[in-house]
């Protein structure tokens, strides 16, 4: 049984079947939905011409399944004068009927995707919905690949490789450009086998109304898909073609097409790694530290030094554990959360009056963004108040979309700390990646451990440790530790990133 989840809008997949043929495509759909556990419920459009028997059996599947739901939909069919006669196969002469699901607003629908009845799902494709579209009136969708390499007597004659918008991608995760007026007029083609879009009743009016006025259907040679790319000419945008992989792209675009692992999740720590915040937390830390000795009548008082050099890499939650433990002193649960509060309070407020980035890392994270290649995401200790705070004040805020900032205090049903994996575990789950599709940068022993605990390949920075010195002991623990290479500045990101992807 499926688990779904509910977002601030109601989204789902949407599929039609039209014909019995069809219905084998959609059960695979289904399961592999289920098997790569998307969130979203699939609601499947049929129309009387799928037959009685077919439909015994759809809604024998829908019963036992969590995702399924079912909608009756009468076939949308042109006016008289335009019945489509350029249509390049008989099959395609129903299609005009995937139009209808832009219809679901009336089943309360505010999001979906279209997907044609014959895709396979491979991975989790959740993250299909976090892709953002410049307006609601827009679609998102693939360019049609127009290489026409078996050289299909039907096909324009410029349909060929040199106007394909694939042609010129050199790497699995690049994505065609927006188009604009210099565009080539292919282009503007797209594949509608697969597209995001925002329901509406205003948006189904306008369709409507374009559809039963266009003297143009009859000479659709892809019926819908012409139609969507006419009606929606300027207003939609190119999403990543894995959302709908062609298998014939795999040999007709051999080079943006990959069988390796690739890295897909750039991840950071954020304390001393993207800021320079450490210092300015254990000041405060060291102060609270020593007023909660006192009023327990303990001699011991520690230095802002001393505490980072046993305890950096770990949040206060954790420090006052393993203090208690050492010392041999108790705070109860109300005193402890008070405690955490109060430091917490203080360390932002000092942030937001000190802190500044890590030399060079506006730069590269300012790259990397532009790129649009990676998901980029922070993976702390820290409170997401405190990640926040640090990420506002170094002006790093603008590259990490706020699904994608991750706490080990606040994310996680239980508060668990690095060197514990958890909250690397939780944060490639939500990003939808596995471990090896991820590359993580951290600058404490502590922050090592827990990618290494996760098998996430890691990145060590030394570039905030203070004396040469110290700079080159880190680096020899960050290493023996189970780091990929060493930074000792921003700079050289960009080469070891190049060399651990060489190697994946």
């Amino acid at each position: 049984m499926a688990i779904l989840t509910v977002s601030p809008e109601k989204r789902c997949w949407v599929t039609l079947v039209t014909r019995p043929s069809y219905l084998p495509g959609v059960v695979v759909l289904a399961h592999t939905l289920d098997q790569h556990k998307s969130s979203h419920p699939l609601l499947v459009q049929y129309t009387d011409s799928l037959g009685d028997k077919a439909l015994d059996v759809l809604q024998e599947e829908a019963k036992h399944s969590g995702r399924i739901q079912l909608q009756r939909v009468p076939l949308l069919l042109p006016r008289k004068d335009q019945e489509n006669t350029a249509s390049v196969a008989e099959r395609f002469k129903d299609t005009f009927t995937k139009l209808r699901a832009f219809e679901i607003y009336k089943l309360g629908f505010t999001m979906a995707v279209f997907l044609d009845a014959d895709m396979a799902i491979f991975q989790n494709p959740d993250d299909i919905f976090e892709c953002s579209l410049p307006g609601r009136g827009w679609i998102g969708a693939n360019h049609a690949c127009v290489c026409n390499l078996d050289s299909d007597p039907w096909a324009p004659s410029e349909w060929h490789k040199g106007n394909c918008a694939y042609t010129p991608l050199n790497h699995p995760d690049e994505v065609a450009p927006a188009m604009t007026s210099e565009s080539r007029p292919t282009y503007h083609l797209l594949n509608s086998g697969m597209f995001l879009f925002y329901p509406s009743e205003q948006l189904w009016d306008r369709m409507l109304r374009f559809f039963n006025s266009s003297d143009e259907l009859k000479n659709y040679q892809f019926p819908d898909q012409d139609f969507l790319a006419d009606f929606f000419r300027g207003k939609w945008h190119p999403l990543s073609w894995k959302y709908n992989a062609l298998k014939t792209m795999r040999y007709w675009h051999p080079r943006m097409w990959s069988d390796d692992t690739l890295i897909k999740c750039l991840l950071f720590d954020c304390d001393n790694t993207l800021v320079l915040s450490e210092d300015i937390a254990f000041d405060v830390c060291s102060e609270i530290v020593n007023e909660i000795l006192e009023r327990k009548g303990i001699a011991t008082r520690y230095t802002s030094e001393d505490l980072i050099s046993q305890f950096v890499g770990l949040n206060f939650r954790n420090i006052m554990a393993v203090l208690q433990q050492q010392l041999g002193f108790t705070l109860d649960p109300e005193e402890l959360r008070g405690y955490i509060k109060l430091e917490e309070d203080r360390v932002i407020a000092n942030i937001e009056a000190k802190a500044t980035a890590c030399p060079g890392s506006i730069e590269i994270l300012q790259t990397l963004h532009s790129q649009g290649k990676y998901k980029l995401a922070v993976v702390s200790s820290s409170s997401i108040r405190r990640i926040k705070a640090c990420l506002v004040t170094a002006g790093h805020d603008r590259f990490f979309h706020p699904a994608n900032i991750f706490s080990a205090a606040d994310s996680l049903p239980c508060p668990t700390s690095k060197p514990n994996p958890a909250v690397y575990l939780h944060a490639i789950k939500h990003l939808g990646a596995n471990a090896n599709e991820c590359l993580t940068t951290e600058d404490s022993k502590s922050g090592v451990l827990a990618a290494v605990n996760g098998k996430i390949p890691c990145l060590g920075y030394v570039g905030s440790t203070h004396t040469r010195g110290q700079k080159h002991e880190m680096a020899n623990h960050l290493l023996a530790t189970g780091c990929k290479g060493i930074m000792l500045d921003w700079s050289e990101y960009e080469k070891l990133l190049a060399q651990i992807e060489a190697k994946q």
